[in-house]
C-alpha cells in the first residue's frame, strides 16, 4: 500500500515509498526530462518532482541546467571536450616538474617563467577553486620571439583550450558562457589594443565576483548576463592597456640566439601520448585536490601590493598543495617585481623621487623637474606626447590624481611654480617601493630581487637609479612663498 503525506506547501513534494533514491537514477531522470519539449515537461513536472523527492522549483532549475549542459556539449568543438582523468593518484610536484621540462624544451624564457607557465597550466584544471585568476601574458618587443610557439604549447596542455588569432568582443563572452574554455588569444596587439570594450571584458574576468557582462538580447532586448569567468592567456608585441597588464603575470619573450638549445615544436608532439598523459594527470590532480586548493591560504611577502598579491595567489595555492613552494618562491623573486613601467603615473612618481633624492633639495621648480625628466634617455619623457618632451602643464596633469599640485616657491630672488618634497611623501609611501639610501642601491636591489634571498619589494613599480638625471643643483634661499 502506497503512503502519501500531503505537503503544506503546494510546491513541496509528497513523500512516496517508491521515490527515486539513487543519485545516479535521479541524475539520469533529470537528463531525460531535459530532452522533453516545454509543453511535455510542464505536464509532468509536479509528478516527477514528487517522485524524485524534490521541490518543483528545484527540479525546474536542475532541468534547466541539464539543458544548458546538453546544449553546450552538443555545440562544443571536439577539442573542448573534457579529458578522462588518470586512473591513479598523481604527485603534484612530479607533475609540475614534468610540465616544466616540456615548456623548457621548446621555449627560450626568462628566469622563473617556466615555473609560472607550469603552475598556470595546472590552474586551468582547477579554475573553479579560485576567486581571482591572473591573465598569462606573453609580450615581446618584436615578432619571432616565440609567442606563437608558447600559445601552441598551451593549446596542447591546458584544460579545454580555445585558441584564436582574432575574435570579436561578442564572440568572447558568448564562447565563455557556452563552452567555459581556456581562452588563448594570439596576436592580441592587433585587436585588443585600443579596443575599450574588449579591455573591459578581459579586465572583468580577473575576479569571479565581477566576471559578468550585461547585454540586451533578442527582439525584446531583454538584459542578459554573460559570464566571462575563465582562464585567459594573451600574446602581443609590446604591451596592451595598463589595466590588462596590471591583471597579468607577464612573460617577456626574446628572440632566441644561435646557442639557445630549444627544439622545434612539431604538430605531432601536440597530440602525442606524452601530452595526453600530462593532461590526464592534471585532470586527476585537480579532481583530488580542488577542495584543498580552494581552502589553502598561502602566505606571500607582507609588503606586496594588493594587485601583485592577487595575481600570484592562485599560483601560490597550486605550489603549496603540490609541494612546489621552493620553485614558486624562485619564480616570484624573478618575475613579480620586474622593471616593467606599467603605469605612467607611478613611473613619474618614482622618477621625481629620484630627482629629490639626488638634488637633496626640499623644493624643486617645475622647469627643473621637467628638464631633468627630459634629459633621461631611458625614460619616455623626452617623447611623451606625439614625440615631444613633457611640459610643465603635462607634469601637473599627471600629478593631479595623486593630489599633488604646484605651488609658488622661492629660488633666490625668483618665485617660480614648483613642488615641495613634502607634497609627494604620502604618494611615495602609498604607491612605491620604500626608497633606499641614495647612491647605495643597485637597480637589481631596487627592483626587489635580492641575491641573498631577502625580503622582496613592495610593488612592481621599481625604484630606479638616478644616474641619468641632470647634475645636482643647489639653490640658495629656497623656500615657500604661497600655495598655488
Amino acid at each position: 500500500m502506497e503512503i502519501v503525506t500531503v505537503p503544506t506547501n503546494p510546491d513541496q513534494p509528497s513523500v512516496r515509498s517508491n521515490s527515486v533514491d539513487s543519485h545516479s537514477d535521479r541524475t539520469n531522470e533529470i537528463d531525460r526530462l531535459a530532452t522533453l519539449s516545454s509543453i511535455e515537461y510542464d505536464r509532468v513536472r509536479r509528478d516527477k518532482a514528487q517522485e524524485l523527492g524534490l521541490r518543483v522549483v528545484t527540479l525546474d532549475k536542475q532541468v534547466a541546467d541539464a539543458r544548458v549542459t546538453a546544449h553546450r556539449d552538443e555545440n562544443s568543438p571536439s577539442f573542448l571536450s573534457d579529458i578522462e582523468p588518470w586512473p591513479k593518484k598523481v604527485l603534484g610536484r612530479n607533475l609540475l616538474d614534468n610540465i616544466k621540462s616540456i615548456v623548457e624544451r621548446y621555449l627560450v624564457l626568462p628566469s622563473g617563467a617556466s615555473e609560472v607557465i607550469s603552475m598556470w597550466i595546472l590552474h586551468t584544471y582547477c579554475f573553479e577553486s579560485f576567486d581571482l585568476s591572473p591573465i598569462l601574458m606573453f609580450s615581446s618587443p618584436t615578432k619571432q620571439c616565440g609567442k606563437t610557439t608558447a600559445m601552441k604549447l598551451l593549446s596542447a596542455l591546458v584544460h579545454r583550450p580555445l585558441p584564436a588569432s582574432n575574435v570579436s568582443t561578442a564572440a568572447i563572452y558568448r564562447a565563455i558562457e557556452l563552452w567555459h574554455p581556456t581562452l588563448l588569444l594570439d596576436e592580441a596587439d592587433a585587436y585588443v589594443a585600443g579596443n575599450e570594450t574588449m579591455r573591459g571584458i578581459l579586465n572583468s574576468g580577473h575576479s569571479r565576483r565581477f566576471a559578468y557582462v550585461i547585454r540586451c538580447e533578442g527582439e525584446e532586448r531583454v538584459p542578459t548576463s554573460f559570464s566571462v569567468w575563465t582562464p585567459k592567456a594573451l600574446a602581443a608585441i609590446g604591451t596592451l592597456q595598463s589595466t590588462i597588464m596590471d591583471r597579468s603575470i607577464v612573460v617577456d619573450m626574446k628572440r632566441k640566439k644561435a646557442e639557445d638549445a630549444v627544439g622545434r615544436l612539431e604538430e605531432a608532439f601536440l597530440e602525442s601520448t606524452q601530452i595526453v598523459t600530462v593532461k590526464r594527470m592534471c585532470s586527476r590532480w585537480s579532481a583530488d585536490h580542488s577542495v584543498a586548493v580552494r581552502e589553502c591560504a598561502p602566505t606571500l611577502a607582507h609588503n606586496m601590493n594588493d594587485r601583485v598579491a592577487d595575481n600570484w595567489t592562485a599560483m601560490a595555492k597550486i605550489a603549496e598543495i603540490a609541494g612546489w613552494r621552493e620553485q614558486f618562491d624562485r619564480a616570484l623573486r624573478a618575475m613579480a617585481f620586474s622593471d616593467r613601467d606599467e603605469d605612467i603615473g607611478l613611473t613619474l612618481l618614482a622618477d621625481v623621487r629620484d630627482l629629490f633624492d639626488y638634488s637633496r633639495q626640499p623644493h624643486l621648480p617645475s622647469y627643473k623637474i621637467v628638464a631633468s625628466l627630459n634629459a633621461r634617455e631611458d625614460r619616455p619623457w623626452s617623447r611623451y606626447c606625439d614625440g615631444q618632451p613633457i611640459t610643465k602643464f603635462q607634469l601637473a596633469a599627471l600629478l593631479r590624481p595623486f593630489k599633488i599640485r604646484p605651488r609658488t616657491i622661492r629660488v633666490g630672488s625668483d618665485t617660480p611654480k614648483g613642488y615641495t618634497r613634502k607634497s609627494f611623501e604620502d604618494a611615495w609611501e602609498r604607491y612605491l617601493v620604500p626608497s633606499r639610501p641614495f647612491g647605495g642601491a643597485t637597480s637589481q636591489q631596487c627592483n626587489g630581487a635580492d641575491d641573498s634571498g631577502g625580503d622582496l619589494g613592495a610593488t612592481s613599480t621599481r625604484c630606479v637609479s638616478a644616474k641619468n638625471t641632470v647634475e645636482p643643483f643647489h639653490e640658495e634661499a629656497c623656500g615657500d612663498v604661497a600655495d598655488y
